[in-house]
């Protein structure tokens, strides 16, 4: 009862001191100014800035929303069809997304089977099952050198990393492959939040020496076979990434900087060919906030070879999944509905800012600091009432090359129990 009353009282302050204070710079034109650069989602075109582009990342302002996995679809499936983009990474685990991969390729297994594999319970939706089976359909009638791919750039699970070590490592060292199973034994999806601080530093250096073994031995594994090697070393990569996120409590800095790394790693082993990184907003913008997101260092490390869109919403009812189970929240982000009245009846729609620039006063709100919605996997309850918890002030043009708006996002389907 007094946790119940102090979080009410808490509420009630910051609403009092806060609530009002979001970021919502009104434009001094209109729809029909704007709407000049604004191409609706269901009659997309895309810029040419994409076909110059080696990299194109969109975001989401919550993880749990039909719409932006439709939009997502829209957008890869024109980036795919018409601008030659053959490869598709997620911000999601990098052995479970090789089940995926498998899947649209070969037609391993089932999508849901694959989707489930990734490991994060909020990507267990109907809506990533229908994009993933969009892939495959695609795939099927693709010359064999022309399918995509899938991948994960993100490591927060265990067991399928460690299987695709132990089948890669095998072929090049079966005692080191040995060794290598007995040093990560205590990694695993089933335990990975039970170690303790000192047995996850322990976890960690265990994980470190792997991958340091595979490093050193890189002439001899990779006379025997390169790719067996290179797969290797990139899931011990992997495990070590996870093990060392966690030893260092879940570190912002770290865990986007590991995801920079990995989606490096994708473009080298994919040379010549585009990719589309799908993630949260929070990791595909290009400015640093709180921390220096994924796509802040891709914009360092690629330039314009890098092209980023981002997302917004007025009011959203979202899907929350964990390892605890389901729900559902509502919120609002009044500072959105400028969008709304500036995207009109194309909306749902797609904006490029350095097209929208050509216009001075375009140009000059879009460079305005403005409240946007960010929501990772959950809103606190209670704190759904206050704007400034899910929300993040940036200024649109800064920080991302593009906008996809929805004014009214519902929930996504979760697949049934397995």
């Amino acid at each position: 009862m007094i946790t119940k009353r102090l979080l009410a009282a808490t509420v009630i302050t910051a609403t009092l001191l806060f609530g009002g204070c979001t970021a919502a710079p009104t434009a001094d034109f209109g729809p029909a100014e704007f709407g000049r650069y604004v191409t609706p989602l269901d009659d997309l075109a895309l810029p040419a800035a994409v076909d110059g582009a080696r990299l194109v990342g969109m975001g989401e302002a919550t993880h749990g929303n039909t719409e932006f996995l439709a939009a997502k679809q829209a957008v890869f499936a024109e980036l795919a069809t018409e601008h030659g983009y053959r490869v598709f990474a997620i911000e999601g685990d990098f052995g479970g997304a090789a089940a995926v991969n498998a899947y649209v390729r070969d037609g391993s297994g089932s999508a849901q089977e694959a989707v489930s594999a990734i490991g994060f319970p909020i990507y267990r939706t109907r809506e990533l099952v229908a994009q993933v089976e969009w892939i495959r359909d695609f795939n099927t009638r693709a010359k064999a050198g022309d399918k995509i791919s899938f991948y994960g750039v993100d490591f927060q699970r265990y067991d399928r990393n460690k299987d695709g070590l132990a089948s890669n490592l095998s072929a090049l060292d079966p005692g080191f492959a040995k060794e290598a199973e007995e040093a990560l034994a205590p990694l695993t999806d089933a335990k990975f939040r039970g170690l303790d601080d000192e047995q996850q530093r322990s976890a960690a250096a265990a994980a470190r020496t792997v991958l340091d073994t595979l490093v050193a031995r890189e002439q001899r594994y990779a006379e025997t076979d390169r790719a067996a090697y290179d797969l290797a070393r990139q899931y011990a990569t992997i495990i070590w990434q996870g093990a060392e996120w966690r030893a260092s409590g879940a570190d912002s800095n770290l865990r986007d900087a590991f995801m920079a790394d990995n989606v490096g790693w994708v473009l080298d082993r994919e040379p010549g060919r585009r990719a589309f990184l799908s993630g949260h907003n929070g990791h595909v913008l290009t400015t640093p906030y709180t921390f220096t997101p994924t796509g802040a260092l891709l914009r360092q490390r690629l330039g314009d070879d890098y092209y980023a869109i981002g997302t917004d919403v007025v009011n959203s009812t979202f899907t929350m999944a964990g390892v605890r189970g389901s729900s559902q929240a509502s919120i609002s982000n009044g500072a959105a509905k400028e969008w709304a009245r500036l995207f009109g009846e194309k909306e749902p729609g797609f904006v490029d800012f350095a097209s929208a620039s050509a216009d001075p006063a375009v140009a000059a709100f879009l460079r305005e600091p403005r409240a946007m919605t960010n929501v990772g996997n959950e809103v606190v309850p209670g704190f759904q009432f206050l704007p400034f918890t899910y929300t993040i002030t940036l200024a649109p043009a800064e920080s991302y090359d593009a906008l996809v708006f929805v004014a009214d996002a519902t929930p996504t389907t979760l697949l049934p129990p397995s």
